[in-house]
């Protein structure tokens, strides 16, 4: 079965609002304050103006 790790990063004041895209939008480098890993059947809230970054 799948699985994906997730790391969030605190609150982005910068960020207002994002349009959804065809390109890809690129973040800086953030520290993660939320590190997991998971799989199907678990879910993951993570509110808007948090950077993210996901994995296979």
């Amino acid at each position: 079965m799948g699985k994906r790790q997730w790391q969030v990063g605190a609150v982005n004041k910068e960020i207002e609002h994002i349009e959804a895209a065809t390109d890809l939008l690129h973040v800086p480098a953030f520290e993660p304050i939320i590190d997991a890993t998971v799989t199907n059947g678990d879910i993951l809230y993570i509110p808007l103006s948090h950077l993210i970054k996901a994995k296979q």
